[in-house]
């Protein structure tokens, strides 16, 4: 999209204003809009009026722009570059030079590629399916070299191919599926899996493959003709169990997980060990005992008052009897 401007720009009187487009040096579809506006009161005394041109010829019927509103001529349906021509020429009976406001261009943008090739997906499809840690990868896998699955290799053009597959070290387990479909492939390397079975003819049918990478697996059987007699094939298949070798070693089963354990150091000493049960009996058993201690000494206190001033009333009593 071009804006030049919001503000008014106008020409020369009598000459005519030329839109500047930004557009590409090929022709492109494009759709334009340019809006008319005049930005003060003009006198009765004055007018200003001109056409639309494309490249010498006339696009519009004369424009007058209106005061308090705008005008606005709509381009569609074209193909333009950036040698069109794009001008406000004034008509006969204008008195002032052309005037524009602002102006947008919308170009139709090519579409640089229609995706991978079909057959390449499709083969990609099967090794997903096949191996499960694969499927986390979704989306076009070649378009958009950002967004990329990062163990595949593409080419260039408006449908690349797949080209390789970098797939070592990626925990693979199983037999090879029949991705034969995807005959653009130049390189594989699949070392450092586990990968058993044959290995599959359909590997010396891909016409382009110059790079086989298989060792480090558990491959049996016999090497297909097809790979073996290929003197353009750069193949590499130790640490196998095909025919003629010997087979290496099953891979270790995963170690156990590990179990937490307290770490021991000056910062953070051992929890300190659980007290025995008669520990906590003893305590008890003691605190009832001063409990009931103290229960019974307020309450022969309490005995010992009641007496002392039982005898105390008595004495008064017997005092006041005998005076009278």
């Amino acid at each position: 999209m071009q804006t030049p401007s919001t503000n008014s720009i106008s020409g020369s009187l009598n000459q005519s204003l030329q839109i500047y487009t930004k557009l590409p040096n090929i022709k492109v579809g494009i759709y334009m809009t340019i809006y008319f506006s005049e930005v003060t009161q003009l006198p009765s005394t004055q007018k200003r009026s001109f056409q639309l041109f494309i490249d010498g010829k006339a696009y519009s019927t004369p424009i007058v722009p209106p005061f308090g509103s705008v005008k606005e001529i709509y381009i569609t349906n074209l193909t333009a570059s950036s040698d069109t021509l794009f001008e406000l020429r004034p008509t006969a009976d204008s008195t002032l030079s052309p005037l524009i406001n602002a102006n947008e261009i919308y170009s139709l943008s090519v579409v640089s590629s229609l995706g991978t090739n079909p057959a390449d997906v499709e083969g990609l499809a099967t090794v997903q399916m096949q191996f499960e840690i694969l499927q986390i990868w979704s989306g076009d896998p070649c378009l958009q070299a950002k967004y990329r699955w990062e163990w595949v290799e593409c080419s260039s053009g408006p449908t690349p191919r797949v080209t390789a597959l970098n797939l070592s070290d990626f925990g693979l387990f199983g037999s090879l599926p029949d991705f034969s479909s995807m005959d653009a492939l130049v390189s594989i390397d699949m070392h450092n899996n586990s990968l058993y079975g044959p290995i599959p003819d359909f590997l010396g049918n891909l016409t382009k493959l110059k790079q086989l990478d298989l060792p480090e697996n558990r491959f049996n059987g016999t090497l297909p003709a097809s790979l073996s007699s290929n003197k353009n094939l750069k193949l590499v298949v130790t640490e196998n169990c095909l025919s003629g070798m010997s087979c290496p070693p099953p891979p270790p089963p995963p170690p156990p997980p590990r179990q937490k354990t307290h770490k021991l150091n000056d910062n953070n000493p051992p929890p300190p060990p659980p007290l025995p049960l008669t520990a906590f009996n003893s305590s008890n058993d003691r605190q009832g005992q001063n409990n009931f201690n103290l229960m019974s000494g307020s309450k022969k206190s309490a005995e010992l008052r009641m007496v002392l001033g039982a005898m105390v009333q008595f004495f008064v009593l017997a005092f006041l009897f005998f005076s009278f």
